[in-house]
């Protein structure tokens, strides 16, 4: 597992090459944004194609920073820039927070395929799914 300095979001292993698991956790600042930003880019250029994130949101606080929010849609226009093609979100049982990650794609208008999961098992198996 690799955190950014504020362990607000974390990064875990993988058990495939071209899918990438990330988790927030409480409070997620802008600069904590930014850092997740850079990181998923370099991330997703060692895939070197199409892949896939795993958003793990379920233990993240609501994002109420006007700035976080800006920075949230940055990152949905960062990965389909960098070859994300689908996203799995893992919301356990907080509409809050899907509502939130709803609304940051739409502003986005990023195009991936997305799906909304319990667990992080239900999100690599509707993965698998489609191909990742």
């Amino acid at each position: 597992m690799e955190t950014n300095k504020s362990n607000a979001l974390q990064f875990y292993e993988s058990p495939k090459k071209n899918i990438i698991i990330g988790e927030g956790v409480g409070k997620v600042t802008a600069d904590d944004v930014r850092w997740l930003i850079e990181e998923v880019k370099r991330r997703g250029r060692s895939i070197g194609g199409k892949w896939a994130w795993i958003a793990i949101i379920s233990r993240m606080d609501p994002i109420i920073d006007p700035e976080c929010q800006k920075l949230f849609v940055e990152l949905h226009q960062q990965l389909e820039a960098e070859g994300c093609v689908a996203l799995a979100y893992v919301v356990g049982e907080t509409v809050t927070i899907k509502v939130q990650a709803q609304r940051h794609r739409v502003q986005a208008r990023d195009k991936f395929v997305a799906g909304y999961f319990r667990t992080k098992e239900e999100a690599l198996e509707w993965l698998t799914g489609l191909g990742f």
